[in-house]
């Protein structure tokens, strides 16, 4: 089973966004809204509890702004926000993958600085025929705010298991 290392946001907007993706798709999500940082096969939780404990302390909780709406392609169905992608974003990435070659644990290959495209996935398994018309109903909800990132956390995929989450500090 896949583990992923989330950011998560301050309750009102994870509330805002779970409302409207079930407003539209008629099903609650099993994740909580969030961009993720890794993705891994396979993981040493304790490891990355570890690592995400000093990570957490460094890191001041900050303000990120979602500015458009996508769909990965291929057949996962997948419905996303794309935050703004500033130079701190990023910069929190590349330093969030140094941490973890500090444990020799490496990420899949789609969220490694490079190649990471920064989401909060809205909707997924949404049949080819609906994408465009359940993306012009999220482009027409009131998404498009910032939102504070106030914790970052691992989580289990498939079936999805909060495993813990640390708050920023600050």
């Amino acid at each position: 089973m896949p583990y992923a290392v989330e950011l998560y946001f301050e309750a009102e907007a994870t509330q805002k966004l779970r409302a409207s993706s079930y407003r539209l798709t008629g099903f609650e999500q099993d994740m909580q809204p969030h961009v993720s940082l890794a993705v891994f096969e396979t993981c040493q939780q304790e490891d990355i509890k570890h690592l995400l404990t000093a990570f957490a302390r460094e890191t001041s909780a900050f303000r990120l702004k979602f500015a458009a709406i996508g769909s990965f392609p291929g057949t996962e169905g997948v419905i996303f926000l794309a935050p703004v992608v500033s130079q701190d974003l990023l910069t929190l990435h590349q330093r969030f993958h140094r941490h973890l070659s500090l444990i020799n644990q490496s990420s899949l290959a789609y969220y490694v600085p490079g190649q990471w495209v920064p989401h909060c996935t809205l909707a997924f398994g949404v049949p080819d025929e609906n994408i465009a018309g359940l993306m012009q109903g999220f482009r027409l909800e009131p998404l498009f705010d910032e939102v504070q990132v106030t914790e970052i956390g691992l989580i289990k995929a498939r079936p999805f298991a909060d495993l813990f989450r640390i708050p920023l500090s600050g």
